[in-house]
């Protein structure tokens, strides 16, 4: 858990103040504020990520680190492999299984300033068939990590659904906000 998770729970649990578990998610890629519309910012540019114990198949696991490369090449973020999951791990990777969803975005914990420290991926590989909206899909959740929402128009990985060609990487328009948190 980061420090300022730990001083919150730790002031808070001093000042007599009960700490209510977290709600469950109203729809995927959305907690306490963190959502598709408004995206979610990180409590810095720092991505340290792991595989969840679900996380197991190699193309998944290509996708994902395709997708850490890709934020950390075209942003000011960089992503740091680290082989156990722990507390202050910033994204980990785990599978899903759903007929819908081809991957979702969860802020786990937020600190004080209202900023993501720890959140968890998941991509659905019954529905991602191919390297391309593998990539694409791994590329997408990582832009909500980054603080990015969805975007009907976009001609990045922000755009929702499967695609046919491109939708790797991030815009410019979406390079400028991960740049600037905002």
């Amino acid at each position: 858990m980061h420090r300022s998770r730990v001083m919150l729970l730790c002031s808070a649990l001093l000042a007599g103040v009960t700490i209510a578990a977290p709600a469950a998610p109203a729809t995927a890629d959305e907690f306490n504020g963190c959502n598709s519309v408004s995206g979610c910012l990180p409590d810095n540019f720092d991505h340290t990520y792991c595989w969840g114990s679900s996380f197991t198949a190699s193309d998944l696991r290509s996708a994902a680190n395709y997708g850490m490369g890709n934020l950390d090449s075209q942003t000011s973020y960089f992503d740091t492999f680290i082989g156990t999951c722990g507390s202050v791990t910033d994204l980990i990777w785990h599978t899903m299984s759903s007929s819908t969803t081809r991957g979702d975005y969860l802020c786990l914990a937020k600190n004080s300033a209202n900023e993501c420290e720890q959140a968890r991926v998941r991509l659905n590989p019954t529905l991602l068939t191919n390297t391309l909206n593998r990539e694409k899909t791994a590329c997408h959740e990582i832009g909500h990590s980054g603080g990015l929402a969805h975007s009907d128009t976009a001609s990045d990985c922000m755009v929702n659904g499967a695609v046919t060609s491109g939708h790797r990487t991030y815009n410019d328009h979406h390079r400028a906000h991960l740049n600037n948190r905002s």
